[in-house]
């Protein structure tokens, strides 16, 4: 029996898989919403009232049973070739609500994200297993894009934000969970996908200067914080929380500590670059060997920082 394949993450797409081979349904806008609303009811039956008000809010026009039957006979007409192999996929009852069968050979990408990802978020962190993990990473990848770009309606604006918020969620469970496991290239890219998704999330930026520092890469730490302040005076006008600032100074700071070896952990980035460059020349150096330049540098950050805390 052949499956119907709906995806609503990006942009609705309905097509009949038969063993493999997917053939695309072309389903007009207004009956493309009217099953993007009946598929995310995940069973629930809809009075016709409610679909007009859902389905209609936004038209100036408004909306009539006569509209509404029109959209529900156009998908109907849309998916009649493929009817026989993959059974009815609306139900109407006697009061004239409407629902997907319960009985559709239906998979909903959708559907399928929230089973991956609900056992992961419903337990404590320390309690996470391996097959938790590798349902909230499989749930992250069929993520693709938010819901239903290609509108704008309120239900459709409500359901994307529920989404994206279980999707943000799931990201820092692995990104967690990889710090916890030491597994900080892991984590490091985790939390940039989140900030990809939410630039503003300033703890998320903190946990990304933590991770930096764990693996080694602290002038990408400090350079990070000055990412962060940039987007929050851009975007919101604000300047860092406190416990940003104070992470930035404990992070300067530290690198106050390197010795004439060279940094305690493996150095990436321009200061880490500039560190090994210095030690390559020797200690009797004119300017004061490498703790002198590195000193140099780390006071030109802290000069920038003190410039940022009088002048946010």
């Amino acid at each position: 029996m052949a499956t119907l394949a709906l995806t609503l993450f990006g942009g609705l797409a309905l097509a009949v898989d038969d063993d493999g081979q997917q053939t695309p349904v072309n389903v007009p806008p207004r009956s493309a919403a009217l099953l993007a609303v009946l598929a995310l009811g995940a069973g629930r039956r809809f009075s016709r009232s409610e679909l007009l008000q859902l389905l209609w809010q936004d038209d100036a026009r408004g909306g009539s049973l006569a509209c509404l039957n029109t959209a529900l006979w156009r998908l109907r007409k849309s998916f009649a070739p493929w009817s026989t192999q993959c059974g009815e996929l609306v139900d109407t009852d006697a009061h004239g609500g409407l629902a997907l069968r319960a009985d559709a050979s239906l998979r909903l990408d959708v559907q399928e994200f929230q089973r991956l990802v609900s056992p992961g978020l419903s337990k404590p962190l320390e309690a996470l297993e391996a097959a938790d993990i590798e349902q909230l990473a499989a749930g992250v990848r069929l993520y693709r894009a938010d819901l239903l770009l290609n509108l704008d309606a309120d239900w459709a604006l409500r359901e994307r934000e529920r989404l994206r918020r279980s999707f943000l969620n799931a990201l820092g469970r692995l990104m967690r969970y990889a710090a916890l496991t030491g597994q900080y290239d892991e984590a490091i890219r985790r939390a940039q996908r989140v900030l990809e998704v939410d630039p503003l999330r300033e703890d998320v930026h903190r946990d990304l200067m933590r991770y930096l520092v764990q693996n080694g890469q602290r002038a990408l730490a400090l350079r990070q914080f000055e990412t962060c302040r940039a987007l929050l005076r851009r975007e919101l006008a604000i300047a860092p929380m406190p416990e940003t600032v104070a992470l930035y100074q404990r992070l300067a700071q530290a690198a106050l500590h390197v010795d004439s070896a060279g940094p305690a952990m493996p150095a990436t980035g321009a200061i880490d670059d500039s560190l090994r460059s210095i030690a390559a020349e020797g200690i009797g150096s004119a300017d004061g060997g490498p703790i002198g330049r590195a000193r140099q540098l780390i006071a030109e950050a802290d000069r920038q920082l003190q410039l940022f805390l009088h002048n946010p």
